[in-house]
């Protein structure tokens, strides 16, 4: 009997749940840094992040619902949020008088540029701290084959999950990292 290239359904199952639980208490503690430091979410973050990378600074809400995934009308309370406070402006899309698109304003570039390092050095704490470069990169080849399963290929995504594991694995250096323990 020849070995399955997939994980037993228990396996998959406590893979999923392990998942999930990392993926919450991460965001919880970096939502949480955020707000205390710079007053935004990680939802509103992220926006500001997908904005500050896009061309002219400008995204139509579709995009963003797109790369956030998240629901038009989730995107539509972060963009208010974002904009009650000035950090984005809301301005017609061009050649659709339908369309609307989100641009970042100085403000909010400036509250990006003050709140990703905020990111980069939670998550370092929370992951960084616990994982190997080695282990980061078969963490960030799996996902991106399941990522890439599910269609889900878009550059922006991409290319931010791929700065993000460079300035991990470049801070880690080589081997295990000194701290490399358990939660």
């Amino acid at each position: 009997m020849s070995a399955s290239r997939y994980p037993a359904p228990a396996e998959l199952r406590d893979l999923i749940i392990m998942l999930l639980q990392v993926g919450k208490l991460v965001q919880v503690g970096l939502s949480a840094e955020l707000e205390s430091a710079i007053g935004l979410t990680v939802g509103e973050i992220d926006v500001l992040a997908n904005l500050a990378h896009a061309p002219d600074g400008r995204l139509r809400m579709s995009q963003i619902s797109d790369r956030l995934v998240v629901n038009r009308t989730g995107v539509t309370r972060l963009i208010d949020s974002l904009a009650e406070r000035g950090l984005v402006e809301r301005q017609a899309a061009e050649g659709d008088r339908r369309g609307v698109c989100a641009v970042i304003t100085e403000a909010g570039r400036d509250r990006f540029v003050w709140g990703a390092p905020i990111v980069l050095e939670s998550l370092d704490r929370q992951i960084g701290d616990r994982v190997s470069s080695d282990e980061v990169a078969v963490i960030q080849a799996a996902f991106a084959k399941i990522l890439t399963g599910l269609g889900s290929g878009e550059a922006g995504c991409g290319a931010k999950v791929d700065d993000a594991a460079k300035a991990l694995a470049a801070k880690a250096g080589p081997g295990p990292t000194p701290t490399e323990t358990t939660a």
